[in-house]
């Protein structure tokens, strides 16, 4: 079931530029940007929590994401891609893939959707809900594709980090040390990060080529966050959350206990880190 609840100042206006101006989307994609940084542009300050509308569909472990015009996209775990209006009415219903979309969608400036599914691949739909194209990899992919200037990113299970052009042809892969599970982030200056379930955390440049490695954590399966200033923060199932430079050194890390960190950190307008 998808749920839109009430926020002071959401319905006058769906057209915000995200925290760090990726798009007009006011949640183009998982966490909200190309940094991962989950901080939202809306004050919830006068929230009531009174439930908008509902609306059952298949079921997912993904997050919904939300255009320009206000369209809410979220995939199912029957292969189905849903677009609602913003008063909760269907806009249209795709059907994908046979398989299920672990994933939360992401929208580019174009407004074309890009949605991952463990049928191993990535599709792009258009804002009408037709298929633009696929692009296939060697295992599932549970990874939420990241959008940075035109260029599509994400994990597979098959140990790579993509990246793709917006036609769906392929710009470089990056093979790693392990799968990669969750969603890459892009910083401000176009280095992307990622995490494997081996426990190697992972930055890149833009082309492909590798940066730096960090190899203390435990499993990775949460995407990292990365700060305005290039810090980035990212948890490990020995429940250990990590805040590296942007040169790679070890800022510090805080242990939560034995609980694992499965998510990823967000980022307060203050700096604090909740994870």
């Amino acid at each position: 079931m998808i749920f839109a609840v009430s926020l002071s100042g959401l319905a006058s206006s769906y057209t915000l530029k995200s925290t760090d101006g990726d798009t007009d989307d006011p949640w183009p994609s998982f966490c909200g940007d190309s940094r991962n940084s989950g901080l939202s542009p809306y004050s919830a300050e006068d929230n009531t929590g009174d439930v908008l509308w509902e609306n059952d569909f298949g079921g997912t472990e993904g997050g919904a994401a939300v255009g320009s015009d206000g369209t809410i996209y979220v995939g199912d775990d029957w292969g189905d891609l849903y677009a609602y209006n913003p008063d909760g009415s269907k806009k249209w219903k795709t059907h994908i893939s046979s398989s299920d979309v672990k994933s939360t969608p992401a929208i580019d400036a174009d407004g074309n959707i890009y949605v991952t599914t463990t049928d191993n691949n990535i599709y792009a739909i258009s804002s009408d809900g037709n298929q633009k194209w696929k692009f296939s990899t060697n295992d599932l992919i549970r990874s939420s594709p990241v959008v940075a200037d035109g260029t599509i990113y994400f994990g597979s299970y098959d140990h790579k980090l993509y990246a793709l052009n917006t036609d769906g042809s392929k710009k470089w892969s990056y093979s790693s040390d392990g799968d990669v599970c969750a969603s890459p982030a892009v910083s401000n200056d176009g280095t992307v990060y990622f995490g494997t379930l081996s426990g190697t955390f992972y930055a890149l440049n833009s082309d492909g080529s590798e940066k730096w490695t960090f190899s203390d954590p435990d499993k990775m399966s949460g995407g990292p966050a990365v700060d305005s200033s290039g810090n980035i923060y990212f948890g490990d199932w020995s429940g250990v959350l990590y805040a590296l430079k942007s040169n790679g050194t070890k800022k510090w890390s805080f242990s939560t206990g034995d609980r694992e960190i499965a998510s990823s950190p967000a980022i307060g307008p203050n700096g604090n880190i909740y994870i």
